[in-house]
């Protein structure tokens, strides 16, 4: 009886540390591709703007937290019905 209690927490602890191991390589590859080169240039975030007043002063502040918060250069699209 112990031996079959003994062989079912093995398989439960590696088990465990199989699933920690891809945990942890799940996290590297996630903060890997998020790190950014210096020699990368951020690209330009365009908005459309439809001529409605409401959707003005949405990409208005939109524009406003891009470029001065993240540092983004932003480009409106503007179109006419």
């Amino acid at each position: 009886m112990k031996r079959k209690t003994l062989g079912i927490l093995a398989s439960r602890r590696k088990g465990s540390t199989v699933l920690l191991l891809a945990v942890v390589m799940i996290m590297v590859l996630l903060i890997a591709s998020c790190i950014q080169d210096e020699g990368d240039q951020k690209q330009t975030i365009k908005l459309y703007d439809g001529q409605w007043n409401s959707l003005s002063v949405n990409n208005a502040i939109a524009e406003f937290i891009i470029e001065v918060g993240y540092g983004y250069s932003v480009e409106m699209i503007v179109t006419t019905n």
